[in-house]
């Protein structure tokens, strides 16, 4: 069993899909990881609809990570997906006001992936 979704970043289309099991079980809590990512329309900061999404690892300590990037060159901000421990679900990084946390990309501290 396979189960799917399309999360849509700006004009773009990700087709996500849960792993191929033969338990429900397992195929339903891998889909359940992604279920709190919802569609973003366009940039926090220049309202680019051209949004993608990069796999990172920091420098440091190789440790991997996912964004929304921004695919204005002038721009550049991203949107930090971030991992519950507990749980494994996946969400976008809020800051302390609860609204999404878009960053301008200042220092490159990781490589891309």
């Amino acid at each position: 069993m396979q189960i799917s979704r399309i999360l849509t970043l700006g004009k773009n289309k990700y087709f996500i899909a849960g792993t191929e099991s033969e338990k429900i079980f397992d195929t339903v809590a891998s889909m359940g990881q992604v279920k709190s990512l919802h569609d973003i329309k366009k940039c926090h900061f220049c309202e680019e609809d051209n949004l993608f999404l990069r796999a990172y690892k920091t420098k440091t300590k190789n440790f991997p990570y996912t964004v929304v990037q921004c695919g204005n060159p002038d721009c550049n901000a991203s949107l930090s997906i971030s991992e519950n421990v507990a749980t494994k679900e996946l969400y976008y990084r809020k800051n302390k006001d609860k609204q999404l946390d878009w960053r301008k990309q200042e220092n490159q501290e990781s490589e891309q992936i």
